[in-house]
């Protein structure tokens, strides 16, 4: 490795050389590295290049999840939840029992393995909102709902100094990753969190009747402080908390 030790600094390459700083100064070296080309043509790289298109199909399908489920996420999601939901969408991808290695689709995969996803690692939705709820989808109809039951937002809720309501979410998507396209419906409640005891109820979002996508259906919570009719979300969104709680991908 070169380095420099005359007055004159370089930054950035040099034919096949290149230049750079360092806290020890301006240093040099020689690129070095694969060619594109035998990558892409090479039959040596073709386990890389089978590698490199199912990382560019998770990630994808990722990024597609979370863009139909923004409107809901936008105030709940961890600054890491796409490394994270990368990570278990690949999961999924090598359940792909059908395609070959290279070929393996997400949507091909066990998507049911996604069930209980937190998009907040900082505050998980099993550990914030304790009471029962059960879920369900009806692709026939459309309706995919959170059935709550009767309890008391002061036992069951997570008490945050600061906070004087929740908002309860249902978010609902169906998304077809061969093509991109996805929609999207949520249903919210806001509750005082009081020592009141809240009726059951149901969060109903709709879809598609009779879709043919996949459907993943979210739970979450949000904290708010209410002061003269005004709210005011808690710190960034740090305590809110969402997760998967149903999907179906019988198509």
């Amino acid at each position: 490795m070169a380095r420099q030790q005359g007055i004159l600094k370089f930054k950035g390459n040099i034919g096949s050389f290149s230049m750079y700083k360092t806290q020890d100064g301006f240093q040099g070296r020689e690129k070095s590295g694969i060619e594109p080309g035998r990558v892409l043509n090479d039959p040596a790289f073709q386990r890389t290049r089978e590698n490199l298109a199912e990382f560019a199909q998770v990630a994808q399908s990722a990024k597609l999840l979370r863009v139909a489920l923004c409107g809901a996420l936008i105030n709940v999601a961890d600054n890491k939840v796409h490394r994270r939901l990368v990570s278990e969408m690949f999961k999924v991808l090598r359940t792909d029992s059908v395609h070959r290695r290279g070929e393996r689709l997400v949507a091909a995969g066990n998507l049911e393995l996604l069930k209980n996803f937190e998009f907040n690692s900082n505050s998980k939705l099993m550990t914030t909102y304790q009471a029962p709820f059960s879920t369900s989808i009806d692709r026939a109809t459309g309706k995919m709902t959170v059935a709550l039951n009767s309890f008391s937002p002061q036992t069951f809720i997570a008490q945050l100094p600061g906070a004087t309501h929740c908002t309860l979410i249902a978010a609902g998507a169906e998304l077809d990753f061969a093509s991109g396209e996805y929609a999207f419906d949520e249903a919210t409640a806001e509750i005082a969190l009081g020592p009141q005891t809240e009726p059951a109820r149901t969060l109903t979002v709709d879809i598609t009747p009779g879709s043919a996508k996949s459907l993943f259906l979210t739970f979450g919570i949000t904290f708010t402080q209410i002061v003269n009719g005004e709210s005011y979300a808690l710190k960034n969104g740090f305590y809110n908390g969402m997760a998967i709680v149903a999907v179906d991908n019988t198509i």
